[in-house]
């Protein structure tokens, strides 16, 4: 993944508008995957406080992007439209992007 444009500042006062500050998740703009959910994210230090790891144990790395896009309300969710990143895949033989084999047992 790449970030295209300066990111830091701007997803720190993202996470710093939402009500309570600083609880919630937000993430770039990315023009590759799926849109429906944050294939990247950010959060502040207080998501380790309540959760104790970024994401679940239990989830394997193609469901947490789903976690992290719905365990906070809509209001504390966003993908923040100034800053944006590039997701670079290397592509099987028949031109499919792979990164990794999907868990499907979650």
């Amino acid at each position: 993944t790449e970030f295209r444009t300066l990111w830091a500042g701007a997803l720190v006062s993202a996470l710093a508008a939402f009500d309570p500050p600083f609880l919630g998740v937000v993430g770039p703009t990315c023009d590759d995957g799926n849109k429906k959910i944050l294939t990247h994210d950010f959060v502040h230090r207080t998501h380790g406080y309540i959760f104790q790891t970024y994401y679940p144990v239990v989830l394997s790395d193609w469901w947490m992007d789903d976690w992290i896009s719905k365990v906070y309300p809509r209001t504390n969710t966003g993908r923040h439209a100034m800053v944006s990143v590039t997701h670079h895949t290397w592509m099987t033989g028949g031109g499919n992007p792979v990164r990794y084999q999907v868990d499907y047992s979650h």
